[in-house]
């Protein structure tokens, strides 16, 4: 499995690391059919900006950005069916589920058409969603979208590399696999990121959700690359060339066939998305996490307000 699409670990307090201040949303529940879903209410006002985590990722997760574009528009982020803070029942944990699932809080907060941000696997439910509900959305945005390939054997060999390269450390569970989780994306790490990764890893996620997840990822139904409205989409560029730096000569010479093999399938996504026409911008940042909005917060608010305000 890919681990960029099973993203479920990292998040953040309402509090920014690049001098924003203590600013945060307000955490609400909304009640869809018979689930309660906690969202948070970032504030702000106009245009409604949904933001839709990868993974089992929190609400929480978008608290380095999201407090950055409520000063534009009205900023709402989700807590998908299953999650920490969500309710978790035994099934309904099929991408077409959880669409219907964001269609319903849309219901519920008023709104008709919005803008949806997706982080990761997330992005690859918007996608979907504006295609099943077109008349459900104005715009989309994209945080580093799901890989739709990566080599066999690649994350396997990350891991076991990061493993090695901190059996030394010392700390609970908790604080092991927080320097785990930094490993992973670059050494970015803020309160917010530590928020949502200790209420993720003290969730457990139904089995159900798992099960219909790799089904989903097995059918393709993550991986559409049909955009038919206004989008803009943020792709860390060479994040696995930049993840080898940290090992030493050995591991970087062992690992770089499968890193080029994953690099060259990521572009040719991009060039996929790319095809839609003009009305696709992409963006390509080097050097940046897989959690862009937390590693470059002012960058990225800056270009979606930007964005958002295009006619």
């Amino acid at each position: 499995m890919n681990r960029l699409t099973l993203t479920i670990l990292i998040g953040c307090l309402a509090l920014s690391p690049s001098g924003l201040g203590a600013q945060s949303g307000s955490v609400r529940e909304a009640r869809v059919g018979d689930l309660r879903l906690q969202f948070i209410d970032w504030g702000g006002r106009g245009q409604a900006v949904v933001l839709v985590p990868g993974g089992c990722d929190t609400a929480h997760v978008f608290g380095d950005v999201a407090p950055r574009l409520a000063g534009s528009f009205r900023v709402l982020s989700l807590t998908p069916r299953g999650c920490a803070g969500s309710d978790a029942p035994t099934e309904g944990y099929a991408l077409d589920d959880q669409l219907r699932e964001l269609a319903g809080f849309l219901d519920s907060q008023g709104i008709r058409r919005a803008v949806l941000a997706g982080h990761s696997s997330g992005g690859g439910k918007i996608t979907r969603f504006a295609r099943l509900y077109p008349d459900r959305v104005e715009r989309l945005v994209y945080f580093d979208t799901v890989y739709s390939y990566i080599a066999d054997g690649l994350e396997e060999g990350i891991n076991a590399a990061i493993t090695r390269k901190l059996s030394r450390a010392t700390g609970d569970r908790f604080e092991r696999f927080r320097a785990t989780e930094q490993a992973w994306e670059l050494g970015v790490w803020s309160p917010a990121m530590e928020r949502n990764a200790r209420l993720s890893f003290e969730h457990k996620r139904p089995d159900g959700w798992w099960a219909s997840f790799r089904a989903d990822m097995e059918a393709g139904r993550y991986f559409e690359s049909a955009v038919h409205v206004p989008a803009l989409m943020f792709f860390a560029s060479g994040l696995d060339t930049q993840r080898l730096k940290q090992f030493d000569a050995a591991t970087q010479a062992t690992l770089r066939p499968l890193v080029d093999q994953t690099e060259a399938k990521r572009r040719e996504q991009v060039e996929a998305f790319r095809r839609n026409g003009p009305h696709v911008q992409i963006v390509e940042m080097t050097g940046t996490s897989h959690y862009c909005f937390a590693h470059k917060p002012d960058e990225i608010a800056e270009a979606v307000i930007a964005f958002l305000r295009r006619q």
